[in-house]
């Protein structure tokens, strides 16, 4: 982008310290005037004859073509640059200016050859292994060498205001984003001469309106020649109420070197104040400002003394709109590099986006972003392809938050810098996967997969087909989100899944199988727990084989799960009863510091009295132990050596858990604190609290779902609400053949209302107590979930209620 380093000229302190005397060619004497003035296109001019005159290759021919090929890195064109380096890259002269190396690397970088710029980079750095250019070129090509995917972002070529001009260095200059001020040195420009940096026209200020479809009505910003002039002008910015703007000029001089200004202009009902200067540099250059809206801050690029190296983005403060800007600061080397970093914008107050050659990028300029904390920046970051291209990459502009504008001379563009607008369109993700039962491998129909958000809020439900699969489409999935897929089935283990949409950067079909395990009527070993000899504390290292069992209950909170302990058989029942109970216990206790609901857990010790059944052939210590062989303690003592016995006995040490109930639902009973059985290991007592009535109230286990049942040795018959029947046919817990009546259709029609109609349980659980063959009639509005009358009470003989501590005891 030749016109942006108009705006922004390199200090004389960067030109090569050439001391050689050229008395005897007056045109090499003319060129090296021109360079000491920084126009390096006259200067070019005057070599080029120079070097026509010259009919060898002499040492002084060598430093002619030294300066030929500056000339030619200084104007851009980086094409000629590497030819003209080439002709002395290897000769003597370059040792006593090995920065020629970093030069032509850095040509070859801008004309996309980085293996070769490569080259010359490590040549430098083997003569100075901590050079900084060579550095931060060879840290460029690493970036480029990986594989780096495009954002979805449409970058469009702003044919309707481009010319074959240079076009850059934009802002939106109206607070509704409709009209634009750019810099343009097309034809027409005030500026009629040639400025002699690049051989190029001056640029001027315009402005340009977007009518909804394209922008036009392009126009000189002010026809009486007040903001532009015979010289360069660019790079707006402008205050919160778009009163005021700030822009680059850059003066024109034929007897000295002159530098570029930051000056502000009032707008005016009909044009604009005479511009006055805001910032300036004695001997540097200061351009491309981005002001604040209360216009207290300006941050600005500059070739100042006490940066990095090129030109680096400085920051500025001032206490009053009229007052003087405070002494500039330099960004820090986060943001800055050896190379040039230009253009800032500032997006909300937290995001600084800039255009950085000394960054890792796609090539020349490249745009960068770095977010803003307090007064500090962090790593910046390239905002990648097609954002940024092979070719100068800058003036990044957003207008929301997806959207907006910026400049570049990527292959394509009209003339050399293009305005271009910028949009990210949306991503399209959909998820799809195959529900199995883990003990077959089969597929599982009709599982139902619901899609919930970070809220947990329910989005969609599907179910899966003949073939286990199912679908959830793109119009339930956005980007940038954390989804929960949660799989369930009657009778399995329900599944929950994550989905994130974070990151990704193109459309996305995401899998995710899930594998459902049957709910098994027999109890489920846990893995390997150990204890301490007569210890029931569960060691942290157990912890871990716990996992499996909280994730099943937190992925399905209806279940209700009894945990049960067993020893080995050495030691007396009373013994192992107690220790086992304790071990259970420390089992549960555990469950309930990881979240789990306590009323959703029973302890249960059943010490030596459960012999394990091997559901598999299990190798422990080197010993076969084979399926089907039942661990009890006559089989145990037989074995021999002492060492399978050993293993035997741990085998029968384990941790079991069974599903007692699929249905739990936390109650909020106001007048009654719900308990659960707690069941020691000597006998079964069931803890209970008083009810409305003051009788005992107490868990109890019917269709495998947990109700709460009232005492009443006063009443005949037992009972169950019609709400709760209702609660057991609703979640597939019973079907009307549970229910007897003249005419069970219309009892259940009308509600239960006309006519009695009584639930048949086969059995209910009273913590260890099992009772068979019990009736409850169904009673609409009943204050209580369930009552025991006298029927089911006689069938839980014996027993004896000690009042004193709430507490039922089962003989």
């Amino acid at each position: 982008m030749k016109k942006y380093f108009v705006l922004i000229i390199l200090a004389s302190s960067m030109l090569l310290p050439w001391k050689y005397s050229f008395a005897q060619d007056k045109l090499i004497e003319k060129g090296d005037a021109s360079v000491k003035m920084l126009q390096y296109h006259s200067a070019l001019e005057t070599y080029l004859k120079a070097w026509d005159k010259m009919d060898k290759n002499s040492y002084k021919k060598q430093q002619l073509a030294i300066k030929i090929a500056d000339c030619y890195f200084e104007t851009r064109n980086h094409i000629e640059a590497v030819v003209w380096y080439k002709k002395i890259a290897d000769a003597k002269i370059t040792e006593k200016n090995p920065e020629l190396w970093n030069r032509l690397g850095l040509a070859l970088l801008r004309t996309h050859q980085p293996a070769e710029a490569e080259l010359w980079f490590n040549k430098r750095l083997k003569q100075d292994p901590e050079n900084a250019i060579a550095l931060k070129g060879s840290e460029i090509i690493a970036f480029q060498k990986k594989n780096h995917p495009n954002y979805p972002f449409e970058v469009v070529n702003l044919t309707t205001i481009n010319s074959v001009a240079n076009d850059f260095g934009l802002a939106f200059s109206q607070e509704d984003h409709k009209e634009i001020i750019f810099s343009s040195n097309r034809k027409g420009s005030a500026g009629k001469q040639m400025e002699q940096w690049t051989g190029g026209s001056f640029s001027d200020l315009y402005s340009a309106r977007f009518d909804g479809n394209s922008w036009s009505h392009i126009t000189s910003v002010d026809e009486a020649k007040v903001v532009n002039t015979e010289t360069n002008e660019g790079g707006p910015a402008f205050n919160g109420r778009f009163t005021t703007m700030y822009f680059t000029r850059c003066l024109k001089g034929s007897t000295e070197i002159t530098y570029c200004e930051i000056l502000q202009s009032d707008r005016k009902r009909n044009g604009w104040s005479k511009p006055q200067i805001v910032l300036a540099e004695a001997g540097a250059n200061v351009g491309h400002p981005w002001v604040s809206a209360d216009e207290l801050t300006i941050y600005f690029a500059s070739n100042r003394p006490g940066g990095f190296g090129g030109k680096d983005i400085w920051m500025a403060k001032r206490a009053a709109r009229h007052r003087n800007f405070e002494s500039p600061q330099n960004l820090g080397n986060v943001i800055n590099t050896p190379l040039d970093e230009v253009f800032p914008f500032v997006w909300g107050d937290s995001v600084l986006f800039f255009a950085s050659e000394g960054h890792p990028g796609f090539g020349g300029l490249d745009i960068f972003k770095s977010n803003i904390q307090d007064t500090t920046f962090t790593k910046a970051v390239n905002l990648h392809q097609p954002i940024n291209s092979v070719g100068d990459d800058f003036n990044f502009v957003p207008d929301d938050a997806s959207s907006g504008l910026l400049s570049s001379n990527r292959p394509g563009s009209i003339g050399g810098d293009d305005l271009y607008s910028y949009a990210r369109f949306p991503l399209y993700f959909d998820l799809r996967g195959v529900a199995s039962n883990e003990n077959t491998s089969l597929p599982i129909q009709e599982v139902m997969v619901t899609l919930f958000d970070k809220n947990q809020t329910e989005i969609t439900q599907v179910l899966s087909n003949l073939a286990g699969a199912y679908h959830i489409d793109s119009s339930f999935l956005s980007e940038n989100q954390d989804y929960t897929i949660k799989f369930e089935k009657k009778d399995h283990f329900a599944v929950v899944k994550q989905l994130s949409t974070r990151g990704f950067l193109s459309d996305q079909s995401f899998v995710i199988d899930a594998v459902l395990t049957p709910i098994p009527e027999k109890p489920i070993v846990l893995p390997e727990i150990r204890y301490e000899l007569d210890r029931w504390d569960l060691l942290p290292q157990y912890k871990d084989s716990l996992q499996l069992l909280v994730t099943i209950m937190k992925d399905n909170p209806g279940l209700i799960i009894e945990l049960r302990s067993h020893t080995d058989p050495r030691a007396s029942d009373e013994y192992n009863d107690e220790l086992s109970q304790k071990r259970a216990q420390t089992v549960v206790d555990y469950l309930v510091s990881t979240g789990i609901d306590p009323e959703r857990l029973k302890a249960k010790g059943y010490g030596k009295k459960v012999p394990r059944i091997m559901e598999k052939n299990i190798i422990i210590d080197g010993y076969l132990f084979e399926k089907g062989v039942e661990l009890t303690e006559a089989y145990m003592n037989r074995l021999t050596p002492r060492q399978k016995q050993e293993a035997a006995f741990s085998l029968s040490r384990r941790t079991e858990f069974r599903v007692l109930a699929r249905n739990f639902i936390p109650k909020e009973l106001p007048a009654i604190n719900q308990v659960e059985p707690i069941v020691d290991s000597l006998q079964n007592r069931v803890l209970y609290e008083s009810s409305m009535h003051g009788k005992p109230y107490l868990s109890i286990i019917v269709f495998e779902n947990a109700l709460m049942a009232e005492w009443r040795s006063d009443q005949k018959i037992s009972s169950i609400s019609a709400a709760k029947v209702f609660d057991l046919l609703i979640n597939n817990s019973i079907t009307k053949e549970n229910i007897k009546a003249k005419n069970v259709e219309e009892a259940i029609k009308y509600g239960f209302q006309r006519g009695e109609a009584v639930l048949i349980a086969e059995k209910l659980e009273i913590g260890e107590k099992m009772i068979k063959n019990c009736e409850f009639l169904i009673v609409p509005d009943l204050e209580v979930e369930a009552r025991f009358g006298q029927d089911i009470i006689n069938k839980s003989k014996p027993y004896r209620i000690e009042s004193d501590i709430n507490t039922i005891i089962f003989e």
